[in-house]
């Protein structure tokens, strides 16, 4: 048994006997990790708030190879997205992207690449307006795609290459997309306009953090869901029926329920 220090963010927290919790991290070095932390539900632990989902932290703790489940020593906050939590919608897609990566890592599968876009999209949550946090969550979900080697190609027409064509047409099954002139003669594949091909292939490049009036893509956030959707269905399924949206599409029913009867 060795004691390890992580940077890893806070994904999950789930009660564990009377005073105790189970807390899921994904950390920088070795990915998805598991740990126990004794005592932390009770009313004088200073570790209550540092391992709240969500906070960026510094976890030491006692590594038991062959082990799913280490035991916490210290924890420490880097950065707690306190904007973010002001907002239940926001809070609830940053958990559906916590909830994303849990579906799709294996425990101890480190990803650098994974880590640093599931922290700045924390950080770009935080700073988020209601307007624009889905175009946030909807590049997060395409980001996560390319660090998992899963990225669709959408600069080009896989078949000449062509880079401009007025509409484009996209085999989910085989993720490629083809131009207007070479889908001439072929016929399944579900067609896009160039602007949403555009809007595409510019959120999957780009730093999630330095995405520039991201108002300007709202427009095309219909169109970029029914895409993510369409492509896990034929990739992807883990990532479908997310219970933190489901909790999310309750909540927004409820609220719609209130204005309704208030109006009445």
């Amino acid at each position: 048994m060795a004691l390890e220090k992580h940077r890893a963010v806070v994904v999950r927290a789930i009660k564990y006997s009377e005073t105790s919790k189970i807390i899921s991290l994904y950390s920088l070095k070795s990915g998805l990790i598991k740990l126990v932390a004794k005592g932390v539900r009770k009313s004088k632990s200073r570790l209550s708030g540092i391992l709240e989902p969500l906070n960026v932290v510094e976890v030491v703790f006692y590594y038991k190879p062959q082990r799913d489940l280490h035991t916490l020593s210290q924890a420490a906050i880097i950065y707690s997205p306190i904007q973010l939590r002001r907002d239940a919608e926001d809070t609830l897609l940053a958990l559906a992207c916590c909830e994303m990566i849990t579906r799709v890592q294996m425990l101890h599968d480190a990803n650098v690449a994974v880590y640093h876009l599931l922290e700045n999209t924390i950080t770009a949550f935080n700073s988020s307006k209601p307007e624009t946090r889905r175009i946030y969550f909807l590049t997060f979900q395409l980001q996560l795609l390319r660090t998992l080697g899963l990225e669709p190609e959408l600069t080009c027409c896989a078949n000449c290459k062509k880079r401009e064509s007025a509409n484009w047409y996209f085999d989910f099954k085989n993720a490629k997309i083809t131009c207007e002139s070479c889908n001439a003669s072929i016929s399944g594949y579900d067609a896009l306009t160039d602007k949403l091909r555009v809007a595409l292939d510019f959120l999957l490049q780009v730093e999630i953090t330095q995405i520039e009036k991201p108002e300007n893509l709202v427009a095309y956030q219909k169109g970029i869901y029914l895409f993510l959707t369409q492509f896990f269905q034929n990739h992807l399924e883990e990532m479908l029926n997310l219970k933190s949206l489901a909790v999310l599409q309750k909540m927004k029913s409820l609220q719609n329920e209130f204005q309704h009867s208030n109006s009445a």
